[in-house]
């Protein structure tokens, strides 16, 4: 479908669409339009639907539907018929019909360039901004013309300004081969003569039910000052209350914005319960800073200290700093990358347990047809201990290779949540066997976000 994509030249509708050789408009303007020569309306149906584009540049919109209609009933492109009908119900103010036609135009033709700006466009005046902002980075991987490129960044530009909150929703059961993340030998060598591991040591599979809730508030200060306030809460279950997880992080602190840059200061708080038992409390701060390279590059960095306080495992006590850089390149028109590098250290009381961490990861996004999407994110993670344990001959080292892979089908939703079935794989090997393990998670779930 050419017409889908946004070219550099239109193609000129050649005048005598307007012409009484093909239709006539009649006297009265609610009697719509009068097709003459209907034997050559029917062999070029394609036609109606750009003299249709003409009629509602004209401000003729009921015309503009009556010879749709026709176009439709002679066999135009669906396509092309799916998009003038879309802009007609745009200039009419119907913008929910608009929405709808165009993503049934983009679940087929996904790479639809031209479709992309329009449903961006669409969104934006819906103030569904975290969906218009994925159609106008996506389309900035396009061939756009200068102007229409500005035009995208102004509104990406004005829906980061004017975004006060976000919440967003995802519920799921998570089937798991090794809940505990243990070793799933019987046995390991301590001081070079081998123990045999308890069975609550071991691996040990199980299915939970997770629920994650994010949601952020910000309070204007003035045009480029904000106070932001944001919490995340993430719940794990299961059967019983061994290896349940509970994790709630919040933060708050001033954001400074001018234009695509971002400069956010943040205190931090967070709590942990494990198997229903306090785990953990922390305290801390952070700073992040993001900026537009190009229309297609966003990048941004950040750097965090953290305080750890256990409530039993004392030993692990102690701050933890983080520098992690991230980037988002719009590769296509309907996929992008995230690049993500973070090298931390973990200081503990205990000298053994204190380490450096590496961790690289680059995800692709993808939109398929058919309504179909898939993330991709294959990672590694390496870590090194500082000192040798007494129980053991080396020094630790682990290499985790990671793996995860989602999938969502845009077809479905309901009232805005969308199913998402997603696997995740991890592998971490260490010079030490009691640290060994394998696991496999499955996600099979809803989200939505707000």
């Amino acid at each position: 479908m050419p017409s889908m994509r946004y070219p550099r030249r239109i193609a000129a509708i050649a005048l005598m669409l307007l012409s009484a050789t093909f239709f006539m408009e009649t006297p009265a303007r609610s009697q719509g339009v009068v097709i003459e020569d209907e034997e050559a309306a029917r062999a070029a149906p394609d036609r109606l639907v750009d003299a249709a584009e003409q009629l509602m540049a004209r401000g003729l919109l009921a015309e503009a539907g009556t010879l749709l209609d026709k176009a439709e009933s002679f066999g135009a492109n669906i396509q092309s018929v799916r998009f003038a009908r879309a802009r007609l119900a745009q200039l009419q103010g119907d913008l929910k019909t608009a929405e709808s036609l165009y993503r049934r135009i983009l679940l087929d033709e996904p790479d639809a360039l031209r479709v992309r700006l329009e449903l961006g466009r669409v969104y934006f005046l819906l103030e569904d901004d975290t969906k218009a902002t994925l159609q106008f980075r996506y389309a900035l991987a396009g061939d756009l013309p200068e102007n229409v490129q500005n035009n995208v960044l102004r509104f990406l530009d004005i829906m980061r300004a004017r975004r006060r909150w976000s919440v967003g929703v995802d519920l799921a059961l998570a089937p798991d081969t090794n809940v505990n993340a243990a070793p799933n030998t019987r046995s390991v060598d301590i001081l070079g003569l081998p123990f045999v591991l308890d069975e609550n040591a071991r691996e040990e599979s199980g299915i939970g039910a997770e629920m994650r809730l994010n949601g952020r508030f910000d309070v204007p200060v003035n045009d480029s000052l904000l106070i932001r306030q944001a919490a995340f809460l993430r719940r794990l279950e299961y059967d019983g209350s061994r290896y349940d997880d509970t994790s709630l992080y919040m933060r708050m602190g001033p954001l400074w914005r001018r234009g695509g840059t971002e400069l956010q200061a943040s205190a931090l708080l967070g709590r942990r319960w494990y198997e229903s038992r306090d785990y953990s409390r922390s305290i801390g701060a952070r700073v992040d800073a993001s900026t537009r390279l190009t229309p297609r590059l966003e990048a941004g960095i950040g750097f965090q200290y953290l305080h750890m306080d256990h409530d039993e495992a004392d030993y692990l006590d102690g701050p933890r700093l983080q520098l992690s850089q991230q980037t988002l390149w719009a590769f296509t028109p309907q996929s992008y990358l995230r690049g993500v590098v973070a090298i931390d250290r973990e200081t503990a009381d205990a000298a053994t347990e204190s380490n450096w961490g590496l961790f690289l990861a680059l995800g692709w996004f993808v939109e398929l047809p058919k309504g179909f999407t898939v993330y991709t994110e294959p990672g590694i993670q390496l870590r090194r201990f500082d000192k040798q344990s007494a129980a053991f001959d080396d020094r630790r080292e682990e290499i985790t290779p990671r793996l995860a892979i989602n999938l969502r089908n845009r077809r479905l939703d309901v009232f805005g949540f969308t199913p998402v079935i997603g696997v995740e794989f991890d592998r971490r090997m260490s010079n030490i066997d009691l640290y060994d393990y394998e696991r496999a998670r499955m996600i099979i779930g809803i989200t939505r976000e707000f």
